[in-house]
C-alpha cells in the first residue's frame, strides 16, 4: 500500500514564519516506524513548502499515487486540513482511486465527535483519537482485509465496509490506552520527502522522551489528548 502522511504548514501562533526555529513534526515518523514492512511510506512536512502548499500536495498526490493519506492537524492547523483534505479529494490524477483520507493529531482527537456530525464528516473516510501508531498500523491492517473497523480501539469510521468507507453513520470505537514508548520502533526519519528543518541556520532534528503531562492546566489540551477516561 503506498501511504502518504502529511504535517500541516502551519505553525504554532506564538512562532512567526520568520522565526529561527522550524521544526520536525516526528510523531508522523514515529507512525512509519510502527507499520509492517511491505508499504510504501511518504512523509511530507508542509512547514518545509510553506511558499507552494497546494502544488506540493497535488504532486506528491500524482507522484506517490497513495491509497491512504494521513493528516496530522492540531485545533489552530484545522482550517488548513480542511482545505488539504477536499483539494486531495479534487485533485486525484485520472485513471487513479481516490485515496481513503485519515485525520489524527489534537483536534479529532478533542473534536472529533463535533467533526462527524458536522458536514467536515464527508472530508474525511477516518478519524483517530490520540496516539497514533498502533491504531493507524491497524487500520493499514483493516483496509487490507486483516482486520475489522469496529475491532480498532481509537477509531472512528462510517459503517458500511471497507469497500465504502464514505457511506454511512459515523461510528466510534473506544479509546486505546496509552502506549509505552519502550515498545515502540525508534521514528522512521528517512521516509521524509521534503527537508529544510533548521535552528538559526542549523540542520536540527527532535527526540522523544516522554509523553502527556502530570498537571491539568485549565488553559492546555494535553491532559485530554492523553487522558483515557
Amino acid at each position: 500500500m503506498n501511504i502518504l502522511l502529511l504535517n500541516m504548514p502551519d505553525y504554532l501562533p506564538f512562532i512567526s514564519p520568520q522565526s529561527a526555529l522550524k521544526a520536525p513534526h516526528l510523531g508522523l515518523c514515529s507512525i512509519t516506524a510502527s507499520l509492517p514492512p511491505g508499504h510504501n511510506v511518504y512523509v511530507g512536512d508542509l512547514v518545509n513548502r510553506r511558499s507552494n502548499v497546494r502544488e506540493s500536495i497535488i504532486q506528491a498526490i500524482n507522484t506517490y499515487k497513495p491509497h491512504l493519506v494521513g493528516i496530522a492537524s492540531m485545533t489552530f492547523q484545522y482550517r488548513t486540513a480542511r482545505k488539504i483534505a477536499q483539494l486531495i479529494k479534487n485533485n486525484v490524477g485520472a485513471g487513479s482511486p481516490r485515496p481513503y483520507i485519515c485525520l489524527g493529531g489534537y483536534h479529532a482527537t478533542l473534536m472529533g465527535q463535533e467533526i462527524c456530525d458536522s458536514e467536515d464528516g464527508g472530508l474525511f473516510d477516518f478519524l483517530i483519537c490520540g496516539e497514533g501508531e498502533v491504531t493507524f498500523r491497524e487500520l493499514v491492517e483493516a483496509l487490507e482485509g486483516r482486520g475489522d473497523f469496529s475491532r480498532i480501539a481509537g477509531l472512528s469510521y462510517k459503517e458500511g465496509g471497507s469497500a465504502t468507507p464514505d457511506k454511512g453513520a459515523w461510528r466510534h470505537n473506544q479509546r486505546r490506552h496509552l502506549l509505552d514508548l519502550k515498545t515502540l520502533p525508534l521514528p522512521e526519519r528517512s521516509r521524509r520527502i521534503w527537508s529544510g528543518y533548521t535552528y538559526h541556520g542549523i540542520p536540527v532534528d527532535t527526540l522523544e522522551t516522554s509523553r502527556g503531562c502530570n498537571f491539568t492546566c485549565n488553559f492546555c489540551s494535553m491532559h485530554h489528548m492523553y487522558s483515557t477516561t
